[in-house]
């Protein structure tokens, strides 16, 4: 099975991967694998540090690195776990660049469709959707020593952001399970595994 989380920046997905490899290296008789985007594979950390630390990169450029991204990482990392029987659990995946990119310019649009139309890449069974108000996200992560270029993009930018993930999660609630992020932690994580145990038949 293949999972992923979404989410704005701060809703607090990276928390929640922690708590999920908990969770079924506990449960899980056969293998799993979490990992995340961009950077997810060997190799990912060069196009990671271009996408998060280049200041005003093109929408246009933006899209093409994330895709070319995926495409290592599915290439390298997910298809073949995927292959083996494995679940995996992936941090950020195909709505992310579709949330964060889609609203840049119509060229972006046209390209992203493109782009999606010639990869097919695989549609995850299930996916965790975090939803949390952008002052209170950008509340999160203003604590942190540093943001990268695109955390640093304030609330006009999450606030669009966020309500691209509505949208998504309103034409695709059989794949897309909205969770409340506002919660604390262990109450965000209750209903997460709520929704794993139900995915994954424990």
């Amino acid at each position: 099975m293949f999972i992923t989380l979404e989410g704005i920046d701060g809703c607090g997905k990276s928390t929640q991967l922690k708590y999920i490899a908990r969770f079924l290296e506990e449960n899980m008789t056969s293998e799993f694998l979490t990992t995340r985007e961009p950077g997810g594979w060997p190799g990912g950390q060069s196009l990671k540090d271009v996408l998060l630390g280049t200041p005003e990169l093109s929408g246009e450029s933006e899209i093409l690195l994330f895709f070319a991204d995926r495409h290592e990482h599915l290439r390298k990392v997910i298809l073949p776990a995927l292959q083996r029987g494995a679940v995996v659990v992936c941090e950020r995946y195909m709505d992310s660049t579709e949330a964060y990119q889609l609203g840049k310019s119509r060229s972006a649009s046209v390209l992203m469709r493109t782009l999606s139309q010639f990869f097919s890449f695989p549609v995850p069974e299930c996916t965790l959707y975090y939803a949390i108000p952008a002052k209170t996200a950008l509340q999160r992560i203003s604590a942190r020593k540093s943001l990268d270029v695109i955390e640093s993009r304030g609330i006009p930018f999450l606030e669009g952001v966020a309500g691209r993930y509505d949208v998504l999660y309103a034409q695709n609630t059989s794949r897309i399970v909205k969770i409340d992020a506002t919660l604390s932690p262990e109450a965000v994580w209750e209903a997460t595994q709520k929704v794993l145990k139900e995915r994954l038949f424990f």
